[in-house]
């Protein structure tokens, strides 16, 4: 997992490294429902991450608060909150200065949850699983934008199908610092790892990956490729999140033959590794 180096003058400040596992039902169903009392529903009707918070008792309230309003108005719930375990001592100089909370929410769609301790609606058939996830991006869009960096906060991931554990940490820190990945009942189908080298920005919190569905942004020009994309490959349909984006006959004018054929080439790669992050996260169902 070591990649170059990835460390700062002092060997215990990483430039960023962390996991993306699949929901690890059995850890959670001893970990938070029998700690809170509120059961869970079937894996995949819950979504669960980690999210950073400034460490400021003030700032965390309001934080929290923020997000469960922000929850309530796009139909989801928040069961409640589970404090993540870590050991902060093997952190250096750097890491701790900016260390945040890492808090961890339940949240439920609360047509299919109810009010109540017990979830009302648990049918896989009846579970509106992409409503579910649609209403899931908007909390994530609208608690980031919110909340902000400025406050500390991040979400490393908040979903129903992968967890992201992740922070300024170096590859060796990943396991000793998140008790939770060294737990007997932590058990998932598919990992995926990063360990982060800073070139041009600098170490933090939020810059180590993996990222929210993948294990690498890959280069700047991939920045290019996607503002390319729907050009390059004619009409491109955002349906699931009810918006269209159509590529046009001006758009494509505007690169060059050589421009289109490396943004083509690089965009079916990128289309490849989302296929293949989709399919690790669907393969428990299957499996």
């Amino acid at each position: 997992m070591t990649h170059r180096g990835a460390v700062g003058s002092d060997a215990r400040d990483g430039d960023g490294a962390g996991v993306m596992t699949s929901i690890p039902h059995k850890f959670f169903i001893k970990n938070f429902a029998r700690e809170t009392g509120y059961d869970l529903p079937p894996q995949g009707q819950y979504a669960a991450g980690n999210l950073f918070f400034k460490p400021d008792t003030e700032t965390l309230k309001e934080s929290t608060d923020s997000f469960e309003e922000i929850a309530d108005s796009l139909g989801l719930r928040v069961l409640g909150w589970r404090e993540v375990p870590r050991d902060s001592s093997l952190l250096g100089p750097a890491a701790l200065s900016r260390e945040p909370l890492i808090l961890q929410p339940f949240v439920v769609l609360k047509s299919a949850y109810g009010s109540g301790k017990t979830p009302d609606l648990t049918d896989a058939e009846t579970f509106d699983e992409k409503q579910f996830e649609r209403q899931l991006y908007v909390l994530r869009k609208r608690a980031t934008h919110t909340i902000g960096l400025h406050n500390w906060f991040y979400l490393c991931s908040l979903s129903n199908k992968n967890i992201v554990y992740k922070g300024q940490l170096a590859p060796v820190q990943v396991y000793q610092y998140y008790h939770d990945l060294v737990s007997v009942d932590y058990e998932g189908h598919f990992a995926l790892v990063h360990s982060r080298f800073s070139t041009n920005t600098f170490p933090s919190w939020d810059r180590a990956q993996p990222l929210r569905w993948a294990a690498h942004n890959g280069k700047p020009a991939d920045i290019q490729i996607l503002r390319e994309s729907p050009a390059d490959h004619g009409q491109a349909k955002l349906t699931h999140y009810g918006a269209t984006r159509i590529g046009c006959e001006q758009e494509k004018a505007s690169c060059s033959q050589t421009s289109s054929r490396r943004s083509s080439t690089n965009y079916t790669r990128l289309l490849k590794m989302a296929d293949l992050t989709r399919l690790l996260s669907t393969t428990s169902s299957s499996s």
